[in-house]
């Protein structure tokens, strides 16, 4: 994102120094132009004297095409001549124009150095910044982890013990009545008051009392008997 920002603002002023160092001579050759259009030749001059180009005249003259201005330009080519070779000397010994440019170009030159020197300090100021920020972060989430892990250890470990003494009394509430599941599966399901201890033919115990009674026919499948009955030993 710097980057882009730095690019877009040196081509900004770039090109604010080209439109800069372009304008005069823009301004100089629109005033040749004219000029030429009202053939006055002493502002051609004057013109050419304060920097306008003289190639100007001949391409103009002839993107126009007309020949009363060719013509016109051959019949004074030494009257322009001279014109240059002053304006050239002239430019050579005063050089307040060039001197001037120089002095403007070298301002926007310094301008965007200056630029680009705080530009460069800016994106250096922002990487430490980031990088500091992203060291504190580092430093202190894992402190803030510690902290939280040994503020939860009591409190876990007060679950395991609430846990293992839950799981301790469950266990003791289980025992009794698996205890009585085992006495309640020995009773005789007829009378549940003694043990089972007689079988009959079709394979259901009861008590002895009870087997007796179900000489015909098994009080639980409904299925009949000779009456035999099988003595079992726990």
């Amino acid at each position: 994102m710097c980057r882009l920002l730095f690019f877009m603002i040196a081509l900004l002023l770039f090109t604010n120094l080209v439109e800069a160092s372009n304008q005069p001579k823009r301004g100089l050759t629109i005033q040749l132009h004219q000029a030429i259009e009202q053939r006055n030749s002493r502002e051609v001059a004057k013109l050419l004297r304060e920097g306008a180009d003289f190639t100007e005249y001949v391409q103009y003259t002839f993107l126009r095409q007309n020949s009363f201005d060719v013509a016109r330009y051959y019949h004074f080519e030494d009257e322009y001549n001279n014109i240059v070779k002053n304006w050239l000397t002239e430019v050579a010994s005063t050089s307040k124009n060039g001197s001037h440019a120089s002095s403007s170009f070298s301002n926007l030159s310094l301008q965007l150095v200056l630029l680009f020197i705080f530009l460069i300090v800016l994106c250096i100021s922002i990487c430490i910044a980031v990088g500091c920020l992203k060291i504190l972060r580092t430093y202190w989430t894992p402190r803030e982890v510690n902290s939280s892990s040994l503020s939860t250890q009591p409190q876990d470990a007060t679950i395991e013990i609430n846990n293992s003494r839950n799981l301790h009394s469950q266990s003791s509430s289980i025992t009794p009545s698996n205890e009585s599941l085992d006495e309640d599966h020995t009773l005789c399901c007829i009378c549940f008051e003694r043990k089972k201890d007689t079988a009959l033919e079709c394979g259901h115990v009861f008590c002895a009392y009870c087997a007796n009674k179900c000489t015909t026919y098994c009080f639980t499948c409904r299925k009949r008997n000779s009456g035999r009955t099988i003595k079992i030993y726990y």
